[in-house]
């Protein structure tokens, strides 16, 4: 697993979290259809609703695994929902195209690396 993979596992991991999951996507297409269809705009935009995802994370996970009440638990999950979803709207984009964008990262060579530096400018 590359390290970009290794990154972002943890947006799609919390995807128990917030209710936000890789939906609709052909295993079949070939990463550089893919790779075609990311202009850097894009690429920018996903790169920073990625940190804020990440930092929406890091807020409600701790929370989430210490709880034992599954109200609490259910509750949990609708703010950093709720978060993640204002977050996303935010870089005007929506799941699905975030989610198209993540695969294309993750099925690419060259794409890692620009997401990379720009996560690390954000």
């Amino acid at each position: 697993m590359s390290y970009f993979q290794n990154l972002l596992f943890g947006v799609v991991a919390s995807g128990w979290l917030v209710g936000i999951a890789v939906q609709g996507f052909s295993q079949a297409t070939p990463a550089a259809n893919l790779q075609a269809n990311v202009s850097d705009a894009e690429l920018i935009v996903f790169v920073k609703a990625y940190v804020d995802n990440q930092k929406v994370r890091q807020k409600y996970e701790p929370t989430l695994m210490a709880t034992t009440d599954d109200e609490q638990a259910r509750q949990i999950q609708d703010q950093a929902s709720a978060e993640l979803k204002q977050s996303l709207a935010k870089q005007n984009l929506t799941i699905g195209n975030y989610n198209r964008i993540y695969t294309a990262v993750n099925g690419d060579d060259a794409l890692p690396k620009k997401a990379l530096q720009l996560i690390e400018q954000e």
